[in-house]
């Protein structure tokens, strides 16, 4: 997981919107309960994570996802 739960509230208080992809914390140990009450909004899909997003944070990125690289390319915004 790229981001801690301990690590939303902190960017959600400099004004940044937090989407984590559900379930995507399970195997680092943390729950989507874990991410809502820090205040990040569980997104359903990985396709409502890039919607309108400026910044994605991955563990791994394009070139070590080939499972989801060419959607994930195409979901991003350009610029």
């Amino acid at each position: 997981m790229a981001l801690a739960p301990s690590s939303v509230g902190k960017l959600t208080k400099a004004g940044h919107e937090i989407r984590v992809e559900s379930s995507a914390g399970v195997a680092a140990g943390f729950a989507d309960a874990d991410y809502e009450s820090a205040g990040a909004t569980i997104a359903p899909d990985r396709a409502s994570i890039f919607e309108g997003a400026d910044i994605v944070l991955q563990v791994r990125g394009a070139a070590g996802n080939p499972d989801h690289c060419a959607a994930d390319l195409a979901s991003a915004r350009s610029g």
